[in-house]
């Protein structure tokens, strides 16, 4: 019988594994993880494909006095900004990111996009128009493919994130660090190492 960190038990009903991926005691390092080797892989191909970007950008300023960072900033013509976020609720987690963050980037002539996933690697429909956004300088043909590539990166970093997720993988840099042939601007285990 397969147990949770909690001490849940699988019964058999087919939720166990979904209890994994949000249960309150899996939280920590392992969702970090999960989340920052998704950024790491949007970021990788973002920069590939000739985008200059930063990853937790600190220069927002927010009504609050809060220091928050969204995920990351795009500068185009017109910088558009994301947060990541997986969610079994994406509709209202996506709405969270929104609220969090878009009245900072807006008060100094940014978009904000949230970029969506589910638990089970889905994309919402944020992160098609954030991708869109990010590569609105291509042609449609060359857009496309760019697109793609992003969210086969961000599948494959989504399907690596969620198996150490489950399997309770402590020791990430090594499984990060094979994934991508670029540096990141952060440690995908969790910290940020430099920014600008």
């Amino acid at each position: 019988v397969r147990m949770c960190h909690c001490s849940a038990r699988d019964a058999g009903d087919g939720r166990f594994f979904e209890h994994m991926l949000t249960c309150d005691r899996v939280r920590g390092a392992n969702r970090v993880f999960r989340h920052n080797v998704i950024l790491a892989a949007m970021f990788n191909c973002i920069q590939k494909l000739g985008v200059m970007a930063v990853v937790e950008p600190t220069f927002y300023i927010y009504d609050d006095g809060t220091s928050k960072r969204p995920d990351m900033t795009c500068f185009l013509e017109n910088p558009v900004v994301t947060d990541l976020v997986i969610s079994n609720d994406i509709e209202n987690a996506v709405k969270a990111k929104i609220d969090k963050h878009e009245a900072a980037a807006k008060r100094i002539g940014h978009e904000f996009i949230p970029c969506g996933m589910t638990i089970w690697g889905e994309f919402d429909p944020s992160c098609d128009k954030f991708l869109r956004a990010v590569f609105r300088h291509l042609p449609r043909g060359p857009r496309r493919i760019a697109i793609l590539q992003t969210k086969r990166a961000m599948s494959e970093a989504w399907l690596i994130g969620t198996t150490s997720l489950i399997r309770g993988v402590t020791d990430h840099s090594a499984i990060a660090m094979d994934l991508f042939d670029v540096d990141t601007p952060f440690d995908v285990a969790g910290t940020t190492t430099s920014g600008p």
